[in-house]
Order: structure tokens, then C-alpha cells, then sequence
């Protein structure tokens, strides 16, 4: 006699592809789970760590413009640090210094508290005759740790060199102590805060001196973006990870069942009692699910840490997270094993009330039916949701907005998703006809028998639908993004090379004559720092810059033109051909001063309301008064323009191709990352569609038995096999894509410009073409061998 522990295992082993196949589904399911809450995990962690490369722990930064006149005094700074809610405090002082021989040097005076350390990523303490030096400076300076030099006639010794982040822009930068540049009577320029109270703080600020600049980290424009993107694509890829999860389960366990079913039938005919089916149906699923916890949280973890590293070294990709956060993990293997064992007892309840050939019944095909109600809700929730995408677009900048668009989004796609079946279903009645005269008599039969089991299989093609949803999501939003970073890069570099002035230092124009005079080296474009133009002394002023006026358009001598804006051209009723005099700011004085007569030569539209005009370099206030803030140029003389960089120090190069480069490599981190999660997905998917169909060309051989009676060849079953599957497939492929393509691009209405929006085709296309080949090769070779089978033998297993 056999216990009941034997028999349940002896059924599994019965129905040991099934068993296999769940535990593997539910392996895979949790390794997809764990994958996808890891890469939200470590993405977060990734953003934090470039929020913090760039500021820190500050989460307030406050002070005064350097030149206004203005400092923080020791009242002030003492008043800031008694607020209960600030954390921690540190003044910075700003000075313009001169290093050996290089004059204007961005230089700021510290203290060595932690804050400070976090915000400048400096380790050693600073005394009064240290300094530490960007790599930039280090470089132009050519001085390494432990060398001596001169700032503002007093010697320093170099005890720290700091690295610039990727990404960054090279910057000359020094620190040394605060108290070697801090004024008289003054604590600081500005000071870094550190709070969780960041709204409660500013106001306190504003409160102690209306005067004071107070700027919060969480709003500056690049951070809120960041979010945004990071938070719409998790939350769009979850939605439809957990709904391609859910639906595999589901169809897998079904699946299991339906066979079980079969057994737990002969086993009641046989007499056994409903706790003795009980238990061994509880005991055959608890192993299942046990198994497929235990396997897929191994897989998770090799995967993370072995396959991961390995895949970048292989794909020469950037290096990535590999971090496997334990109690994250856990909390999902425990969650999706509870969920588990709700279904399994569910499952339990129902076979204990199995009665002998019920599972007939169960198995009868159903249709869909759009009821009155069914329709009615569904137009309500239409409106609804279109509501949510119109009230969102009044704020698509805004959370309230970003949140509307995404919600209205979601609840369209899910809603086009769920009337897809029932569309589905009257299309295939349409086109039966069409379909006879086009493909035959076997691609008619198979497309008449496969309404009936659109209801019973609709769960495996959501499953695919949804796949394809995240692979044009997905796929789009990072072309998208590669798109726009590229169309950034061509725009910011014209030329080969940008020679970039960050310090700002006036008297630098003369490296415009120089390049000038180098052989095979074109200067497309030079552009100026920012000052300021207004018709009176007293007028509203706009943003002056100087520029070569070809690219405007503006040949010959340019010295006494000006092209201005639309907007100053309105405020100062100016036409072209007018001869204006305007005031122009003098940096020494600090005070507006009108300069000689200019002409009108252009009207120029622009997307920067403060800019009012630009001016040629020829002009006498642009030479003497405006410093060269980049250079765009093309040159074949590489090395004599690093000659000529050494005589120009505060210069530092910029060469198209690296920034590609480094462009590129930022993306593939990224792309990796979506690869490795889709590649999980794409293969339960696979799993789960090839299970699924073969469960129903197992349960319909039957009905293959009786065509084959009633005439059908080997070859004709083969095609019929082939058009149902092709059926089934090309539904989810075309649902997927539609809905893809509608959620995406409901999506990008959050930021309407953010720039040129792509889809991936050549992804898209191949992952799509590839998946209609192999299936159609799987159930090929299966339709082939069924055909294959004599009908006798057909009919005595049947």
C-alpha cells in the first residue's frame, strides 16, 4: 500500500512536464520579481549616489552673489544654526585668486567639518598652509600632491587633488581654509545647510534678510527631471511586469490543474474521500511552490552576482550594480509565497468538491459577451481617464500633472487592453470569409475553431501583449533618451573641439587672433560671458553677449552692428536699419555707460526671454569689457592647439568624440540594465506561450483526430497547427504594439519638451520577428509529428 505523501509524488511524477514546467514559471517569476525590484533598488541607489557626487548632504544652499557686497555675518550664521530644524551648517567664502601665474582662480574657503567634506568630496583637513586643487588646475598648473604653490603671494602646499565626476565638466578650482579668505567682521560668501525641513528652513531665512539667495537642492530643474523619468519608467515597467507575472502564474497553474484534474478524477471514482484529496493535492502543491521559491531565489542571486559582471566584461559595458539586498529579497519571496498558498488553497477547496468526469465542464469553451453594464462602464471609465490626460496637460510640468498623465495613461492602455478580446473576436468572425478564399480551406478551420477558445487561452495572449508593451515602452524611452542626448551633443558641438573659459577672466579675446593665424583651423562660433544692455540708465536691462555676427548672417566689418531680439526690439520700439546708442555694463565701475552708435541689422527670434542682443567681436566694449566664455572651432593641428593652450591656461579642451564617447557609455549602462530585465521576461514569457498552446493542441487532438477522418492531409494539420498559433501570436504581437505605442506616447505628454521622441523599430522588429519564427518552428515540428501519428493509433489513445 502506498501513503499519501507516495501517491502525490507518483501523480507529479505522472505529470512531471507540467511539474517541471510550474516550478520552473514560478523560478523564473521570482527571479524576474527580485531582478526588476533590484534594478528600482540599485537605480535608486544610483541616483542618490550622483545627487550626492554633486551635492552631498546639503540640502540648502544660501548666501549672497560674489560682488554684490554682501556677506554672512556672525549674527546671521549663529541665528541659522539655533533653528531647530537644521542639521548641520557650514560657511564657504569666495574669492577670485591668482595661483603662480594664473590670475582669477575660482577659490573658496572652507572649514573641515563633514557637510562641507560631503558637498566637495575632500578627505584631508585643511590648515592654514594647505590648499587642495581640482585636476583640472592640477593639470594646468602641473603640480601634483606635496608640491608648493603661490596663492595671493603666500605659500601653499598641495595636500589633496580632486577627481572631476563623470559626466562633469572639467572645472579650476582651490579650497583652502576659511580663514585665509573669509572678509573682516564677516563669517562667509554663502553657507551649505543640512535639514529635512527644507520648506520651514528657507522661510526662516527669507525672514532673518529678504536679500538672502536661498536655493533647495530638490528643485533644481536637472534633480526634478531625474526623478521623474526614474519614477514614470519603474512605474509603467512594474505595472506590467506584475500584470505578465500574474497572468503566467495563473495560465501555469491552471495548466497544472487541468492535469491533476484528470487524476484527482480517477482517484474519487476510485473512492477516495475529500480529505484525502485534500491533502494530496496540498502536498503535491506546497512542493511546487516551496521548490520554485527555492530555485528562483538562487537564480536571482547568480544571476545578480555572477551572470551580471560577467555580461559586462563580455559586453565590455560599464561597470553596474551587483548589490543583492537581502531583506528586499525576502520580503518578495515571502509576499509571492503567500500569495502562492492563497491560490493553492483556493485550488485545494475546489478539489475536494470535484466530482467523477467534471472536469468535461470544465473544460467546454466560452465566449466573450459585451454586456449593456460592461459597455456602460467602460465608456464611463473612458471619459474618465481622458479627463485625467486633459487636466493633466494644464500642468505637464507640475507632480499634480505628472501624476494625472501617467494615471490617465495607464487606466486608457489597461482599458484598450481589456476590450481587445472582445474586438478580437468580432474581427475573426468578419474576416472568416476573406480568410477561405485567401489561405485555404485549413487556414479557415483553424481560424473557425480558435473563437471559441479565445476566452479559454485569452490569458496566455494578454501575457504576450503585455511583453511587447514593455519592449516599445521600454525600448522607446531609452532611444529617446539617446536621441535627445545626441541632438544635445551635435548642438553644443558645431566644431570638433570647444575651448571652454570657465573661470571667466577678462583679456582672453586675444586667442581668437591667434586661431585665426593657424593653418587648416576654422573658428565656427565665439561666444562671450553674459552682461547687460538697456536703452537707459535706468531701463529695463536685457542680457548682452558678444558673438562673430556670421553666423547670423551679418558679413563684412561688424564692428559698429548689433542684432537684437524680438522681445528688446518690441520693449524699445527698435526696427532694423535703426542707429540706437544703448548702455552698456562696465565691469570695473559697475555702473551702465552709453557706448557709441550701433545698427540695426537683424531681428532675432529666441526661446531666452533675457537675452537682448548680441554684438561682433570687433567691437571696442566687447574686446576690452567681455570675457570669452567658449569657442567652438575645427582644426587639423591638434598639437599647436596645445601649444597654444599653454599660453592660455584658463582655457581647458573639449573634444567632440570623447564626449560621445562618454555619452554612449552611459547609455549602454542603462540599456543594459532594461536588457537584462526584458531578457528574464522574455523568456517566461517564451516559456509560458509555448506551455499554453501545447496544452491546447494536447487537449484538441481530438478534434485533429476527426478532421484528419474527414479528410485533412499530414501536411494541411501542419498548417492548421502553424495558422492557429500564428493566430494567437500575431494577436498579442499587434495588441502589444498598439498599446505600446499608445501608452508611450500618452506618456511623453508629461514633458512636452523634452525633446525628439523615437521608437526603437530595429528592437522592436527583430525581438518580434524572432518570436513569430520560433513558435512557429516549435509548433511545426510538434504539428509534424502528430500528423505523422497513424490514425489508429490516434484513435486508441483517445
Amino acid at each position: 500500500m502506498f501513503d499519501l505523501r507516495t501517491i502525490a509524488w507518483k501523480l507529479c511524477k505522472a505529470a512531471k512536464t507540467h511539474v517541471i514546467t510550474s516550478i520552473c514559471i514560478i523560478a523564473v517569476t521570482i527571479c524576474l520579481i527580485v531582478t526588476m525590484a533590484t534594478y528600482i533598488h540599485n537605480a535608486k541607489n544610483t541616483l542618490d549616489a550622483n545627487i550626492d557626487a554633486m551635492f552631498g548632504e546639503m540640502d540648502i544652499l544660501a548666501g549672497y552673489n560674489y560682488g554684490q557686497g554682501q556677506y554672512v555675518s556672525d549674527d546671521l550664521l549663529e541665528q541659522i544654526a539655533e533653528l531647530p530644524d537644521v542639521d548641520a551648517l557650514s560657511p564657504i567664502s569666495l574669492e577670485m585668486t591668482d595661483i603662480n601665474q594664473l590670475q582669477g582662480v575660482y577659490t573658496l574657503g572652507v572649514e573641515n567639518d563633514a557637510l562641507v567634506k560631503s558637498r566637495y568630496h575632500f578627505e584631508q583637513d585643511l590648515t592654514q598652509e594647505t590648499v587642495i586643487v581640482s585636476e583640472l588646475l592640477a593639470k594646468t598648473l602641473d603640480v601634483a600632491v606635496n608640491d608648493d604653490i603661490v596663492l595671493n603671494d603666500k605659500a601653499y602646499t598641495v595636500m589633496e587633488v580632486l577627481p572631476t565626476p563623470m559626466g562633469a565638466e572639467p572645472f579650476q578650482m582651490a579650497l583652502v581654509h576659511n580663514d585665509e579668505l573669509k572678509e573682516s567682521g564677516f563669517t562667509a560668501l554663502f553657507m551649505l545647510i543640512q535639514t529635512d525641513e527644507m520648506e520651514a528652513v528657507a522661510n526662516a531665512l527669507h525672514s532673518f534678510d529678504s536679500q538672502l539667495r536661498v536655493d533647495i537642492v530638490n528643485e533644481y530643474d536637472f534633480i526634478k527631471m531625474n526623478l521623474q523619468a526614474l519614477l514614470i519608467f519603474v512605474v509603467v515597467l512594474s505595472v506590467f511586469v506584475l500584470l505578465i507575472t500574474a497572468l503566467l502564474l495563473i495560465s501555469t497553474m491552471q495548466l497544472l490543474f487541468t492535469k491533476l484534474k484528470e487524476q484527482l478524477m480517477i482517484l474519487r471514482s476510485l473512492g477516495a474521500s475529500t480529505t484525502q484529496i485534500a491533502k494530496l493535492v496540498q502536498i503535491q502543491l506546497v512542493s511546487i511552490v516551496c521548490l520554485g521559491l527555492i530555485f528562483g531565489t538562487a537564480l536571482s542571486f547568480a544571476t545578480i552576482h555572477f551572470a551580471l559582471p560577467q555580461l559586462i566584461k563580455w559586453m565590455q559595458l560599464p561597470e553596474a550594480s551587483t548589490e543583492f539586498p537581502i531583506v528586499l529579497v525576502v520580503g518578495i519571496v515571502l509576499t509571492v509565497g503567500l500569495l502562492l498558498t492563497g491560490y493553492m488553497l483556493r485550488q485545494v477547496r475546489k478539489a475536494t468538491n470535484i466530482l467523477p468526469l467534471q472536469i468535461v465542464n470544465d473544460t467546454e469553451p466560452r465566449t466573450f459577451v459585451l454586456t449593456k453594464w460592461k459597455l456602460i462602464v467602460v465608456g464611463i471609465s473612458t471619459v474618465m481617464a481622458f479627463l485625467l490626460l486633459l487636466v493633466g496637460q494644464l500642468d505637464p510640468g507640475g507632480g499634480k500633472g505628472t501624476l494625472q498623465i501617467l494615471l490617465g495613461s495607464l487606466w486608457l492602455a489597461l482599458l484598450f487592453l481589456y476590450m481587445i478580446p472582445f474586438t478580437f473576436q468580432w474581427l475573426l468572425k468578419a474576416v472568416l470569409r476573406p480568410i477561405r478564399l485567401l489561405f485555404g480551406r485549413e487556414a479557415y478551420l483553424a481560424c473557425q475553431q480558435l473563437i471559441p477558445q479565445i476566452r479559454v487561452n485569452i490569458k496566455i495572449v494578454l501575457t504576450l501583449v503585455g511583453l511587447v508593451v514593455i519592449l516599445v515602452f521600454g525600448s522607446s524611452v531609452l532611444k529617446s533618451l539617446q536621441a535627445n542626448e545626441q541632438a544635445y551633443l551635435n548642438e553644443r558641438f558645431e566644431a570638433q573641439y570647444i575651448l571652454s573659459n570657465p573661470t571667466g577672466l577678462k583679456g582672453s579675446s586675444e586667442i581668437l587672433t591667434e586661431l585665426q593665424k593657424m593653418e587648416n583651423t576654422v573658428v565656427k562660433r565665439a561666444t562671450s560671458m553674459g552682461s547687460s544692455i538697456s536703452m537707459s540708465v535706468d531701463g529695463e536691462t536685457f542680457d548682452l553677449f558678444a558673438e562673430n555676427l556670421n553666423v547670423y548672417g551679418i558679413e563684412g566689418l561688424a564692428e559698429n552692428k548689433i542684432v537684437v531680439t524680438e522681445k528688446f526690439a518690441k520693449a524699445e520700439n527698435i526696427a532694423i536699419g535703426d542707429w540706437i546708442s544703448p548702455y552698456f555694463l562696465d565691469y570695473e565701475l559697475l555702473v551702465m555707460q552709453q557706448q557709441p552708435t550701433f545698427e540695426v541689422v537683424k531681428i532675432i527670434a529666441t526661446e531666452q526671454s533675457y537675452v537682448g542682443a548680441y554684438i561682433d567681436w570687433s567691437s571696442a566694449y566687447a574686446q576690452n569689457q567681455l570675457p570669452i566664455r567658449e569657442i567652438k572651432l575645427d582644426t587639423a593641428n591638434s598639437g599647436q592647439l596645445e601649444r597654444l593652450l599653454s599660453l592660455y591656461p584658463m582655457f581647458h579642451l573639449l573634444e567632440k568624440s570623447e564626449a560621445i564617447e562618454q555619452a554612449n557609455t552611459m547609455f549602454y549602462q542603462r540599456w543594459s540594465l532594461f536588457v537584462g530585465v526584458f531578457i528574464v521576461l522574455l523568456v517566461a514569457t517564451t516559456i509560458g506561450i509555448i506551455q499554453t498552446l501545447m496544452h491546447l493542441v494536447y487537449t484538441n487532438r481530438s478534434q485533429y483526430t476527426i478532421q484528419r477522418l474527414l479528410g485533412l492531409s499530414p501536411n494541411g494539420l501542419v498548417k492548421y497547427l502553424c495558422m492557429q498559433v500564428l493566430s494567437f501570436v500575431l494577436y498579442g504581437l499587434m495588441t502589444g504594439l498598439l498599446i505600446g505605442a499608445l501608452l508611450t506616447r500618452l506618456v511623453s505628454l508629461i514633458d512636452k519638451e523634452a525633446g525628439q521622441f523615437a521608437f526603437d523599430f530595429a528592437t522592436i522588429g527583430v525581438v518580434c520577428a524572432g518570436l513569430v519564427v520560433l513558435l512557429l518552428l516549435v509548433f511545426g515540428v510538434q504539428g509534424y509529428m502528430i500528423s505523422r501519428r497513424k490514425l489508429s493509433e490516434e484513435m486508441v489513445e483517445l
